[in-house]
C-alpha cells in the first residue's frame, strides 16, 4: 500500500456518466494502492460505486428537469437552508476524518454551480490544511454549454483553490480548449488521461 489518501467527490444530477467516470477512477486508485473516500451526492446507484474505496453517501441531491436550477432531494422536494446546511457539515466532517493527502473533485468549477453552497466551504477547508493536499478537479474532455461570462469566474475558482486539472479524453476527437475560452491559461496544469472503457 502506498499509504496515500485520495477524498473524490462526485455530484450526479441527471444522468450516470459523472458517477461512472468517478468510480472508475477511484477503483483504479485503490488498484494502484491508494486508500481512497468516495463521495457520492447523487441518488444512490449501487451497481456503479467503486469495489474497494470507503463510500460515503451524502444526503442524496438531483435534478428535476433539465433546466439544471432546481435542485431536489431525494423525496423530490426543493432543497433548503437547513438541507444544504446539515449536507454540508456531513462533507466537511468527512473530509476531516479522511486527511487525504489529495482531493479529487468532479466537475468543478467548470460545472456544478449548484454545490458551491458546500464545494466553496470544502475547498477553504483542504487549502488551509496542514498539510494541504494536492487539489485536483476532474473534467471531461467537453465541457457543456457554457455562458461565456461565467468563464472568468470558473477561471478565478481554479486559479485560487486548484492545483490541477485531470482532462479525461482523447484530445485528437474534442480538446478542453473547444469548450473552455481559457483552457491556454491552465495549460501548464492540465494533465489527460485515457481511462478505458467498462461499458
Amino acid at each position: 500500500m502506498s499509504g496515500k489518501r485520495i477524498f473524490v467527490y462526485v455530484q450526479h444530477l441527471l444522468g450516470i456518466g459523472h458517477l461512472k467516470r468517478a468510480a472508475t477512477l477511484a477503483d483504479a486508485l485503490c488498484d494502484a494502492g491508494f486508500e481512497v473516500t468516495f463521495v457520492s451526492g447523487g441518488y444512490p446507484v449501487a451497481d456503479l460505486l467503486p469495489r474497494r474505496a470507503q463510500v460515503v453517501q451524502l444526503p442524496p441531491a438531483g435534478m428535476a428537469g433539465l433546466d439544471f436550477k432546481a435542485l431536489r432531494d431525494e423525496h423530490g422536494a426543493p432543497v433548503d437552508e437547513p438541507w444544504r446546511a446539515r449536507r454540508r457539515t456531513r462533507l466537511l466532517d468527512v473530509f476531516r476524518n479522511a486527511k487525504p493527502h489529495a482531493l479529487l473533485i468532479e466537475l468543478f468549477p467548470f460545472g456544478r454551480r449548484q454545490m458551491r453552497f458546500e464545494l466553496l466551504p470544502l475547498l477553504e477547508e483542504a487549502t488551509a490544511s496542514s498539510p494541504r493536499p494536492l487539489v485536483v478537479s476532474s473534467v471531461r474532455d467537453v465541457l457543456g454549454q457554457q455562458d461565456p461570462s461565467r468563464q472568468d469566474e470558473m477561471l478565478a475558482l481554479f486559479e485560487r483553490y486548484f492545483d490541477r486539472v485531470l482532462v479525461h479524453g482523447d484530445p485528437s476527437i474534442a480538446r478542453l480548449e473547444d469548450s473552455f475560452a481559457a483552457a491556454e491559461a491552465v495549460a501548464d496544469r492540465v494533465q489527460r488521461l485515457a481511462v478505458k472503457r467498462r461499458f
